[in-house]
């Protein structure tokens, strides 16, 4: 799936889909040394986690707030 859809089904606010699709985009490029790649892994993390953590506070009709409620 293209991670515009991606971000859309897991309640990427669409005023960060592009930012999330950089990240995304810089975790996957393989010609970045491994310090470059570790630092994007690390920031998506981070944004993966503040999802989540909005997502808890505020669950909306999204893949991320349904797998939290199930867990």
């Amino acid at each position: 799936l293209p991670i515009a859809v991606i971000g859309h089904l897991m309640g990427v606010p669409e005023d960060r889909r592009e930012g999330f699709r950089a990240l995304v985009d810089g975790v996957f490029d393989t010609t970045l040394d491994q310090a470059e790649a570790q630092a994007n892994t690390e920031r998506l993390y981070e944004v993966l986690d503040q999802l989540i953590a909005a997502k808890r506070a505020t669950p909306g009709d999204d893949m991320t707030s349904l797998l939290i409620s199930a867990r």
